[in-house]
């Protein structure tokens, strides 16, 4: 999308002849000539606003509302964070927003009349180093510097020969003739003197000793270099690990990284188990479910189809990383995409989607499943707690997915307050630490609370617990497994964290911890068919009808 520029091509943007003919040009621009009151009023929505200052100001029309106007929605919500990681999958114009369009929004002018304008200026504050416009300074890092280079050149572009934003930010076109403008690096009109310029760009392994920086834009550092060779992925790591040598103001300078994941075992995975939670996280995969549908569909649909993503899916270990952010998935033992789901319609109905033989939404009543709770209890840990619903089809929904560390006292009445709401069918608990354990328990509580039920204690017939939870490979790859959809709804999980359920079925195989799907694996040896209450009414008068049609007295059918 930004292939390396020439010599040539650089000479023609910085040419002098050309630079004072987009002069002249923004001049005449319309909104060079607009009422003090509304030019001032579009200055401070392109320094608040990414999005509109990325499609409607710099010319990127090709921006989803839908996906870049939520991480636009997403980067204004932790404005006031230091560290931030966006992975988006390959092709979806990330760097275009967050490399170019909001470096450029960040050295942006926003002067005193500019803030007596804003009218946000007391209550939000705009945050550091945004604050700083052309004052501050940016480093642009990428894999290599010619690729740092090529953004820069999008940037300067912007700069030099957009009239829009030359007429709404003339106090920020740079002069050819007076400032540093290179291959490297872009000085903007200031009055602060500095060694680095206002944008500066570098490469992986590069030093810069006495330059520092009030933004980093590290984009792409790694690549299929990184991905092929672990010297060359550790050389990223090791000189990401001193990153923050290039800030100036340490305690409150800011780091962007935006990304692909190349592997389990990627810079991106380092830099979020370095940096921990001070690390906010944006994630997002190729396909996304949508409730309104009943179906993944791509995040970013105006460019990427369906079918189209159906040939990269042959690819599976390199789809995962490069397009799900997701490389363990590529090597995971269950495939979580032939998962299906369902949504709570209220208390006591679910909405599930899809399945052989019916309509593709219909709405379903607990009371017409048969109800199953699974639990994998653990003398110490967490224990992992299922409540299950299979309809007529053979579909099992789980309705709810607990991991926990539960005392025995405190598991036994969960149980008995999940069976009070659910009345399941049957218990199934695992039958050695359910006799050692929790069968007193159990025993107690029914007398004392004269609450009854089915407790089916399950054997691990001496099998491992992987080949146990391999089991599930057959219902899954069958689509008769379904999840909670808000397990994969961006409003529920903003940074993109599935919730311990998902998790465990996407990471299956490179994960130790996996109670959950332990619990699960116990479901085809109990689960049953479901009786719709319909089907049990029409037997209820179908019998009726018979005991109507008997003789009192013989007990046969009345001779007519």
């Amino acid at each position: 999308m930004y292939p390396e520029r020439t010599d040539a091509e650089w000479e023609k943007l910085l040419d002098t002849k050309q630079y004072d003919k987009s002069i002249a040009a923004a001049a005449k621009h319309p909104y060079a000539n607009l009422p003090r009151d509304n030019w001032y009023k579009l200055r401070v929505r392109a320094k608040r606003d990414l999005f509109f200052l990325g499609f409607g100001v710099l010319g990127y029309d090709r921006l989803s509302v839908n996906l870049h106007g939520h991480l636009c929605a997403w980067m204004r919500a932790t404005r006031n964070e230091r560290f931030r990681l966006i992975l988006l999958p390959r092709n979806h114009f990330k760097s275009t927003l967050i490399t170019i369009s909001d470096t450029i929004r960040t050295v942006l002018p926003y002067t005193d009349e500019d803030r007596a304008h804003d009218p946000l200026a007391d209550s939000d504050p705009i945050e550091w180093p945004n604050n700083l416009g052309p004052e501050g300074r940016v480093l642009i890092g990428h894999e290599t510097h010619a690729g740092a280079s090529r953004y820069l050149f999008s940037i300067v572009q912007q700069f030099l020969t957009n009239p829009m934003l030359m007429a709404l930010f003339p106090d920020a076109i740079p002069n050819p003739r007076i400032h540093r403008i290179n291959k490297t690096e872009l000085m903007l009109p200031r009055e602060s003197v500095w060694s680095e310029p206002t944008i500066d760009t570098l490469g992986v392994g590069a030093r810069a000793q006495g330059r520092h920086y009030n933004k980093l834009k590290l984009d792409d550092l790694i690549g299929e270099d990184a991905r092929d060779s672990e010297t060359v992925m550790q050389t990223a790591k090791t000189w990401f690990d001193n990153i923050q040598a290039f800030l100036s103001t340490f305690r409150k300078d800011v780091i962007d990284m935006n990304g692909t994941r190349w592997g389990n075992d990627d810079l991106y995975a380092h830099a979020q188990e370095r940096y921990g939670k001070q690390l906010r996280v944006y994630r997002r995969p190729v396909e996304e479910f949508n409730p309104a549908t009943g179906r993944k569909e791509p995040i970013f649909a105006e460019e990427v189809t369906t079918e189209s993503l159906n040939i990269l899916r042959k690819n599976r270990k390199v789809y995962s990383a490069q397009y799900e952010n997701d490389p363990d998935s590529g090597v995971t033992k269950l495939d979580y995409g032939n998962a299906r789901w369902f949504g709570w319609q209220d208390n006591r109905r679910i909405v599930m989607w899809g399945g052989s033989g019916v309509q593709t939404r219909r709405i379903v009543s607990i009371r017409d499943l048969y109800i199953a709770i699974l639990i994998d209890p653990a003398v110490s840990g967490n224990s992992g707690f299922l409540v299950t619903g299979t309809n007529e089809y053979n579909q099992t929904s789980i309705l709810v997915a607990q991991q926990k560390d539960w005392t025995p006292p405190q598991l036994a009445n969960h149980v008995f307050n999940t069976v009070a709401f659910f009345q399941p069918h049957i218990v199934a608990i695992e039958e050695v630490l359910f006799s050692e354990l929790f069968a007193h328990w159990f025993k107690a509580e029914m007398k004392l609370r004269n609450a009854y039920f089915n407790i089916f204690p399950v054997s691990t017939k001496q099998k491992s617990k992987e080949f146990r939870v391999d089991k599930l490979m057959a219902p899954l790859d069958a689509g008769q497994l379904y999840f909670n959809e808000q397990y994969y709804s961006k409003e529920q999980d903003p940074e993109g964290n599935l919730s311990d359920m998902m998790y465990q079925l996407k990471k299956y195989g490179t994960i130790k911890e996996i109670h959950l799907l332990d619990a699960l694996a116990y479901g085809p040896e109990v689960w049953r068919p479901g009786t719709p209450r319909s089907q049990i009414e029409k037997w209820q008068g179908d019998q009726q009808e018979l005991l109507t049609a008997r003789d009192i007295d013989t007990g046969y059918s009345a001779i007519g």
